[in-house]
């Protein structure tokens, strides 16, 4: 006789006496047949766990008993998978494997349990325990078994210690899955990632799932997981459209450099008008030390973004900025990715520095080519890093390049940019500049805040040391110079010497011989 169920029932209430042939009153279970995607989160890791398992089971099956018989059409659904399941954990008994595993009660569970995630939970156990006997099976049968060959490769003693107790090793693999799974798509709450980095993402994660976990590849998996998670798709931080106060941060940070200033001014009456902002691509030209870098915090300062910077001098690798393929061991995003990934936000200002002194072109290519994307605004709204893989928007950046000269960078680069110059300081200027700036930043320093009574540069001093010390068109060498004062005025300060005074005659004393003695070099003009 062969009996074929028909439905799933429950025993609600036995009419008479409990025998072999009471009667009953039953009820009808239905389960709802639910598809991958209508699983919750938690459902989901233990629905590819269970999978993966089952996918081994069954290449281990067709090894140890040389049939090919088990065939099932692919499922759709969570009910269907489990009757595959259910349907070899009965039929093993049958085949004289040698197993000893014959837990009815469990299979009694997993088929009458009417809540999906414990339902799921008690399938994962089963066949992690028939998966693991399996494989003692096979290793205590013939070590050189193909599949125990491959399984065991490259696993120390710990690892194969822990294979022990099958429970504790279901619950490491798919808890530390789990908790990987719910941090990525925290991340990802209350940003707006494009369709197809979210399609990205999604296959990744379905990967990384199902992917075992002493797979070479499953760290790099979650590597990329990791940034590609943690990229601030669609955040920005809010602009300050306030002219009058980016004014003030401007004047407060910076003496001169009105060019500068009042381009970054314009920017932000632009936006004004317009209700938003979109990104700049500016280049500051000048000698060294008149301030190019220093003013790019201030422009981040004024019109309230965040700011990275990235030094290209000498670089001779485009992965700097476009990052490495996947394909590479300890590949990373390049700088730009990094970069926003640092700032969290996608409309920070981006200081690239020294683009003037790129390397040359060589086998890792050309970095100039590469900004040649980065800074063309019809191109960088879908700029594709090489490790990242997916276009990512970098339209509402504010780039800010620098360099010495602009006759070293190649023409297609120059035209994407607006050049400014940013010219030298004069005698007047570096005046300013050291009272208002450098002396006060030198004392602080110097620790000697508080005890400006105890000390005295002179104005006399002062103006002997731009002149003879301090000829560059910048002010580093001024920074310098002070600096050097301030810290022997601190020394002789912590010996007890009093009145100390720095005069335009003992300042030699304190920064040297100066490299300049006249103005004049020669007391007559010599002949051609």
């Amino acid at each position: 006789m062969i009996l074929k169920p028909v439905k799933k029932i429950r025993i609600r209430e036995w009419v008479n006496e409990p025998t072999p042939f009471g009667l009953v009153e039953v009820e009808e279970v239905i389960d709802r047949d639910l598809a991958e995607n209508e699983l919750d989160l938690e459902q989901q890791v233990s629905y590819k766990f269970a999978e993966r398992e089952f996918q081994e089971i069954m290449k281990m099956l067709e090894q140890e008993t040389g049939l090919r018989d088990f065939y099932f059409k692919q499922h759709t659904t969570l009910n269907q998978f489990i009757s595959k399941a259910l349907y070899i954990l009965t039929t093993l008994p049958k085949l004289r494997l040698q197993i000893n595993w014959q837990n009815k009660e469990l299979i009694q569970g997993i088929f009458a349990e009417e809540s999906v995630t414990k339902k799921l939970s008690h399938l994962c156990r089963a066949l992690t325990e028939i998966k693991y006997r399996m494989l003692m099976l096979a290793r205590n049968r013939d070590e050189n078994t193909t599949y125990f060959r491959q399984t065991m490769k490259n696993e120390s003693y710990e690892e194969q210690e822990q294979r022990e107790e099958p429970q504790s090793f279901q619950r490491i693999m798919t808890d530390e899955r789990k908790e990987d799974v719910k941090e990525f798509r925290k991340r990802l709450e209350g940003k707006k990632v494009p369709a197809r980095a979210s399609t990205r993402i999604e296959e990744e994660i379905d990967r990384y799932l199902t992917m075992d976990k002493y797979h070479s590849e499953s760290s790099v998996l979650r590597t990329y997981l990791d940034y590609i998670t943690s990229l601030p798709w669609g955040v920005s931080t809010l602009d300050s459209l306030d002219i009058e106060k980016a004014k003030e941060i401007l004047e407060e940070s910076h003496y001169g450099m009105d060019d500068v200033k009042q381009r970054v001014l314009e920017f932000l009456a632009i936006g004004k008008l317009k209700g938003k902002v979109h990104g700049k691509i500016l280049c500051f030209v000048g000698p060294p030390g008149v301030g190019k870098t220093s003013i790019g915090e201030s422009i981040a300062k004024a019109v309230n973004r965040k700011f990275f910077r990235i030094s290209l001098g000498g670089d001779q690798d485009t992965s700097t900025l476009k990052g490495f393929r996947r394909t590479y061991v300890g590949a990373i995003p390049g700088k730009i990715i990094q970069g926003l990934r640092t700032v969290q936000a996608d409309n920070p200002v981006i200081l690239i520095d020294e683009v003037d002194k790129i390397g040359i072109r060589s086998h890792h290519g050309d970095p100039g080519s590469v900004l040649l994307e980065v800074l063309d605004p019809e191109q960088n709204s879908a700029f594709t890093d090489d490790y990242i893989d997916v276009p990512v928007d970098l339209s509402k950046v504010f780039f800010l390049c620098t360099c010495n000269t602009e006759y070293t960078i190649s023409k297609p680069l120059l035209d994407r940019m607006e050049i400014i110059q940013v010219s030298g300081y004069t005698h007047a200027e570096k005046d300013h500049i050291y009272e208002k700036y450098l002396l006060p930043k030198a004392i602080e320093k110097a620790g000697l805040k508080g005890k400006e009574q105890e000390f005295e540069i002179t104005k006399e001093a002062k103006k002997r040391l731009i002149e003879d010390y301090c000829r560059e068109p910048g002010v580093r060498g001024v920074q310098k110079a002070v600096g050097r004062i301030t810290e022997k005025l601190a020394f002789k300060i912590v010996n007890n010497e009093k009145d100390l005074k720095v005069t335009e005659e003992n300042i030699e004393d304190y920064i040297g011989h100066p490299p300049f003695h006249k103005a004049r070099i020669y007391k007559e003009t010599p002949p051609v």
